[in-house]
């Protein structure tokens, strides 16, 4: 057998490739434990309800027991502050904050749906991810900073998830629909434009939209509507938000006459239409069900956490009422056992 000879120069190569890449793996697992150790936060002191209020599956009380509805269907929509279309950011970790969330709750047993609207200035605690994309710890700030871990794909959706769920006492979520900016107009126009009163001065932002006028959204005038807020006289989320509830409350109204007045398909199309610019777990099946279930609602309740808003150190910051937001959890997400 023909022996292969390898220079003393090759050898050399070979050895050091070797050698940087055991130093590379080193230092990753280094930083990753750096990393761990700079993020977790005491908990004493992060503000984080858990510490109050347990996540549990049941709750006693005197004796009546307390379950959670595993009947329920749970969606959370994001809103990304980014326009184009969804790509990766190669790297666990992207500037694309979560400026809308929104958790749909399906009572299917009920033919009831509400609707709750966080506030993306929400202070919690939120789960870190390293450079390899596991666990390293939490940090406390605002919710919509939970989407910023990850690759803002379906990791960043999922951390998002898992801290609306802590947020919410560890109630269980089952999808997620992220939307980028532009897929707003796109969506707005599908269901033929939505009616709104402009309840706001958009003079500087966007002078078509006349505070007091009774129009129908179309194209870049509805995103102007839900999103802007530089520039306008309350520039506050707060203010933002109760522009979104007015405009999700009149979206859904036409979304449901659109889909009475249109075939089977209608769905598919929307899904086709935005497709690119969406991340989501949800199947083409699933939108089907949960529009069907839309179907079959009467009115859909849009509530939205009391609070109080501040100046933080650099952003305003909403800290929820926390008892509140316990009884709402426990209104919503659960239900009595049989006596």
């Amino acid at each position: 057998m023909k022996r292969i000879h390898i220079s003393r120069k090759a050898t050399q190569i070979i050895v050091a490739f070797v050698l940087i890449c055991v130093m590379m793996i080193f230092a990753v697992q280094k930083l990753a434990a750096w990393e761990q150790k700079q993020v977790v936060v005491d908990q004493n002191t992060s503000g984080f309800y858990s510490d109050i209020y347990p996540a549990v599956s049941q709750i006693v009380n005197g004796e009546q027991t307390y379950i959670e509805n595993k009947e329920l269907i749970t969606i959370l929509f994001l809103g990304i502050d980014t326009s184009g279309e969804v790509i990766s950011s190669g790297s666990y970790n992207n500037k694309q904050q979560a400026d809308f969330l929104a958790l749909l709750i399906i009572d299917p047993a009920a033919n009831d749906c509400t609707l709750l609207h966080l506030n993306r200035d929400t202070m919690t605690d939120i789960n870190v991810l390293g450079v390899t994309g596991q666990a390293a710890g939490t940090t406390y700030g605002q919710l919509a900073l939970a989407h910023t871990y990850g690759t803002g794909l379906q990791d960043s959706c999922q951390n998002t998830v898992q801290t609306v769920s802590n947020l919410l006492f560890g109630i269980s979520i089952d999808y997620f629909v992220s939307i980028n900016m532009d897929a707003v107009a796109l969506l707005n126009d599908l269901i033929g434009g939505v009616t709104v009163t402009i309840s706001d001065d958009f003079s500087n932002v966007d002078p078509q939209l006349k505070e007091g006028e009774t129009v129908t959204l179309t194209g870049q005038h509805a995103l102007n509507y839900v999103r802007a807020r530089q520039g306008m006289t309350d520039a506050t989320n707060l203010a933002r938000m109760a522009r979104q509830r007015q405009y999700i409350s009149s979206f859904l109204k036409q979304l449901k006459a659109k889909m009475n007045s249109e075939n089977d398909d209608f769905i598919m199309e929307i899904y086709q239409s935005v497709s690119d610019y969406i991340v989501t777990n949800c199947t083409v099946q699933t939108f089907s069900e949960i529009a069907d279930h839309l179907l079959c609602t009467d009115d859909i309740q849009i509530k939205t956490p009391a609070g109080i808003s501040e100046k933080g150190d650099q952003y305003i910051e909403f800290y929820p009422d926390k008892d509140l937001l316990f009884q709402f959890t426990m209104s919503i997400f659960f239900k009595k056992t049989a006596s």
